[in-house]
């Protein structure tokens, strides 16, 4: 089970650790911070993480964030730096709404740049890239 605050990165940090103690109390598995208008810049998103990952040790899971597409991969990308062990994406940056991170730019971003292992086969970002762009009859 995983507990998301969604618009969680406008909350007052002592209240958002208390919802995230309180979830973990009732059973939650993981804690998933949202930044659902984009508020927080990478900076912001690091030192959240790394706030909720000294609050929850391991159960920390996943992170979603979104603005323009390029702040959400950046922000991504802190994410994990601050201890993120998933990060929830879309491909060619389209999903629910405007400006999630696209899962391609952050997976080669953390390995290209960071040297951070991802579990995509990214020979294959080119092809699933392309399929999900082209038009459907």
């Amino acid at each position: 089970m995983a507990f998301f605050t969604v618009d969680g990165t406008r909350t007052d940090l002592n209240v958002l650790r208390d919802f995230y103690r309180c979830a973990l109390d009732a059973g939650a598995q993981e804690l998933v911070v949202v930044d659902t208008i984009g508020a927080c810049g990478p900076e912001a998103v690091e030192f959240l993480v790394r706030s909720v990952r000294e609050w929850s040790a391991p159960t920390f899971h996943c992170i979603s964030m979104g603005t323009m597409i390029l702040a959400s991969d950046a922000c991504a990308v802190a994410a994990v730096r601050g201890g993120a062990e998933w990060i929830q994406g879309t491909i060619n940056g389209m999903g629910e709404r405007a400006g999630n991170a696209d899962i391609g730019e952050v997976a080669m971003a953390l390995t290209g740049l960071y040297g951070v292992p991802v579990r995509l086969d990214l020979t294959k970002i080119r092809e699933v890239s392309d399929w999900c762009g082209a038009p459907r009859a």
